[in-house]
């Protein structure tokens, strides 16, 4: 059930570090036709790929570790999902239900280690599942909110004892790989209006515009629309750190990267007063993305913030409202 909860909504990779407390799920992921298991050196690493998995698939991240130790390891690549707003979601193979609170070896249940209190700040949702009859529902909680729309974080926990029985799918999460597609495909709409007004006012006239295109905006379909538009509108581009990698950076339009480990040529074109506006896809704009807060980065320039993310922004430093449209969209639509 929890593997064909997976395939049902296109996850084609799990990364782990195999122990005695996830042999059942193991075995699971072993006989799937479709989803794979990908076998790190620590838990940490795992973690840190599915991040990875997931900003370049645009689904999201599955990384599965033994409960206690490998939670624990979990947790350096869990705050870095947290803070990028990356969707993840972390399994645990826990010991046996009959164990729990009696001074078991890495027991992680609260009359252990707690690990869920430990993990509670950095994940959107905490399940510990305790009977097979609850598998379904419990998994469709855990991956509700795994979206680019929600940007959610789930971990759940699973004794070992759970994890051998066998549970019957329901009609709505049978091994229908393919039934799902749209799931990981959804995506927020363009705000046409707002492009529109960016066009009329900015980009069809003889003005000076950059972009700077944060995490949001940073996967392999969003890049391919942004070099078309940056091209076609011949506007320079500048990625914050997160943002790396969705303009080519030996390309003549390429500023490089904004804000934390800046490029020199990037700083000069976004903090210079000469630009008429900045627009900015896919960033909230924090200390790491806008050089320390820095004033120059709205002197001089009118800015316009693009954003798809239900969050609210830490943008407390910035006068201008952000507007909300889909960034693949908004590229699309530019395009």
């Amino acid at each position: 059930m929890v593997v064909n909860s997976l395939e049902s909504v296109g996850i084609d990779h799990v990364f782990l570090v195999p122990g005695k407390l996830i042999y059942p799920l193991l075995d699971a992921i072993d006989n799937s036709p479709l989803t794979r298991g990908i076998v790190g050196a620590h838990e940490t690493g795992s973690a840190f790929m599915a991040d990875g998995y997931a900003r370049a698939s645009r689904k999201f991240g599955v990384c599965a570790g033994i409960s206690g130790p490998g939670t624990m390891n979990f947790v350096p690549g869990m705050a870095a999902a947290h803070a990028d707003r990356i969707p993840m979601l972390y399994i645990a193979g826990g010991i046996s239900s009959h164990a729990e609170g009696k001074g078991a070896f890495q027991d992680a249940t609260p009359g252990g280690i707690f690990e869920s209190g430990v993990v509670r700040s950095l994940v959107t949702d905490i399940v510990e599942l305790k009977n097979k009859e609850n598998t379904q529902a419990e998994m469709r909680r855990a991956i509700e909110g795994l979206n680019w729309m929600r940007r959610a974080q789930s971990f759940i926990s699973i004794p070992v004892d759970v994890q051998k029985q066998d549970v019957l799918p329901g009609q709505d999460v049978a091994r229908q790989p393919y039934a799902h597609r749209e799931f990981n495909a959804c995506e927020v709409p363009a705000n046409r209006a707002a492009l529109d007004a960016l066009c009329d006012q900015y980009l069809f006239q003889s003005k000076r515009v950059a972009f700077l295109v944060g995490s949001r905006g940073n996967d392999a379909e969003t890049a391919k629309l942004l070099l078309e538009v940056a091209e076609g509108f011949h506007i320079p581009v500048a990625t914050t750190l997160s943002g790396k990698g969705a303009f080519p950076e030996q390309h003549a339009l390429a500023l490089g990267v904004y804000g934390f480990s800046s490029h020199s040529r990037a700083a000069r074109a976004i903090n210079s007063d000469e630009l008429d506006v900045l627009v900015v896809f896919g960033s909230d704009l924090n200390q790491r993305d806008s050089m320390n807060w820095s004033r120059r980065l709205t002197g001089g320039k009118e800015l316009f913030i693009f954003d798809d993310s239900f969050d609210s922004p830490a943008m407390g430093h910035i006068s201008r409202q952000g507007i909300f449209s889909g960034i693949s969209a908004s590229f699309r639509l530019l395009a």
